[in-house]
């Protein structure tokens, strides 16, 4: 957990006053928060809260009844235009990890950054892929699976399959990445590795990390800042520390943590 001063007072993302409703079920209600860039926000609370429904509207999955989004200084819905551009700013790992498993891994992690930049610099050619295949296989060292670049995902363990997924979405170098889920596959071990890799993620580039999980441990392991929902209402935004203080805890939060092994 670090000072925001490191990293200047920039908002990397601002959410005001979002609201989602499923037929009459509300999903998200009057939710409202801003993170500075370079912090590791995970958003946590009960099974129906609302985490996944905020994960999929600020990757554009979903679309809000009402509020605003702004994320790199650009308005979600203002235009198609603005949106599509928006989307070059976030990157998403998925809690299936969603590899294409007739691809190897480098393919699977040069795909997107060849598609999206094929228009303007001509990534039919043999110098462009050359390019792209330099930019994968330099994001593979760094999740530590360059000598895996040539195999298929069904060979892969979950923990590399989830790292190749990282390296995919870091390939268009995103100002916010965010993560669903990103321990439901894993074992402890591969826990911890995953909380050191999302922290050196967040060091190496300045990066905005925002992780949807329902994993305390791994919270704990990896939060700057922390965002609390429940059935739909946002009950606490704030320092990790605030948070996990047991002092500082409201009640709707203590009755969480009461079910978590790690505050018995």
């Amino acid at each position: 957990m670090r000072d925001n001063s490191e990293y200047g007072n920039e908002n990397i993302i601002e959410v005001i006053g979002l609201r989602k409703c499923f037929s009459k079920q509300v999903a998200l209600n009057d939710v409202s928060f801003s993170l500075k860039r370079g912090r590791i926000l995970t958003v946590i609370g009960p099974s129906g809260s609302g985490k996944t429904t905020l994960l999929r509207i600020l990757c554009q999955l979903e679309t809000p009844d009402s509020g605003d989004v702004v994320i790199s200084g650009l308005k979600l819905n203002e235009s198609k235009q603005q949106n599509k551009l928006l989307l070059s700013k976030v990157g998403l790992v998925f809690q299936s990890f969603n590899l294409f498993p007739h691809l190897t891994v480098l393919d699977n992690v040069t795909l997107a950054y060849r598609f999206a930049h094929s228009k303007g610099l001509g990534y039919s050619n043999r110098d462009g892929k050359r390019e792209a295949e330099a930019v994968a296989l330099d994001l593979l060292e760094r999740v530590q699976l360059k000598d895996k670049a040539d195999k298929y995902p069904c060979m892969l363990s979950g923990g590399e399959s989830q790292r190749v997924a990282i390296a995919r979405s870091l390939a268009l170098k995103p100002d916010v990445l965010f993560f669903d889920e990103p321990t439901s596959a894993l074992d402890l071990e591969m826990v911890k590795k995953l909380s050191a890799l999302v922290k050196q993620i967040r060091d190496d580039e300045n990066n905005t990390l925002v992780v949807v999980t329902h994993d305390i441990n791994f919270a704990k392991l990896v939060s700057d800042d922390v965002l609390f929902l429940d059935k739909g209402d946002m009950v606490f935004f704030g320092k990790a520390g605030d948070v996990f203080d047991c002092d500082s805890r409201n009640e709707r939060v203590q009755r969480f943590f009461s079910n978590s092994d790690l505050f018995k």
